[in-house]
């Protein structure tokens, strides 16, 4: 949720932007999608890979970065900017997408608005989207900016497999900050 380059982002940049291609992680902490099962089995995952060209070649899938019930993202390099520019490209899967057609998603329309009225430093941002056509059917993107690591993934980095006090209260005061900021934009999440 922070819309701070991440510590791993930052220290990844440097060789990002030596080179155009970066190698595979070592050990890919997520569990593979189910690329066979379709939309109409509440699946339909687009097969992303390292090197796959998204939005007529505009992005190029540089490493997984995770996955959901309703998507995988994954960092990207942008081709239209002069200097390199990095984005986190959420692929929605063939169901999600169709449940966005028939009105019963609403990330891109939440997205949108959190875009266009709420200006905190905290809540995320979209840069741009795109639908594209994969095996299953048609898939909706969302670029955002590449953000830190989630909470879970920085608690199992630290060496005691905890998070001390003063990163809780860090973290608590920019959720808070984040749902102030979203409830003053008449932006809220009902989890339905």
């Amino acid at each position: 949720m922070l819309h701070r380059p991440s510590k791993l982002y930052r220290a990844i940049a440097p060789e990002l932007q030596a080179h155009s291609h970066i190698s595979p992680p070592i050990a890919n902490p997520f569990p593979e999608e189910p690329l066979a099962l379709s939309a109409e089995e509440g699946f339909g995952f687009f097969p992303a890979h390292l090197g796959t060209l998204l939005n007529n070649s505009r992005y190029e899938v540089l490493r997984k970065l995770g996955r959901g019930q309703f998507s995988s993202t994954w960092l990207a390099s942008d081709s239209l900017e002069e200097t390199p520019t990095y984005h986190a490209i959420k692929i929605l899967t063939a169901h999600a997408t169709k449940r966005h057609q028939d009105g019963e998603l609403l990330e891109l329309e939440a997205m949108q608005a959190i875009t266009e009225s709420a200006k905190s430093p905290v809540l995320p941002y979209m840069v741009d989207h795109f639908e594209m056509d994969g095996p299953h059917g048609r898939h909706l993107c969302l670029v955002l900016p590449v953000l830190n690591e989630s909470i879970s993934s920085f608690r199992h980095s630290a060496p005691s497999k905890r998070l001390d006090p003063p990163k809780v209260k860090v973290i608590i005061a920019e959720v808070l900050e984040a749902l102030v900021e979203l409830h003053a934009a008449n932006i809220i999440h009902t989890g339905k």
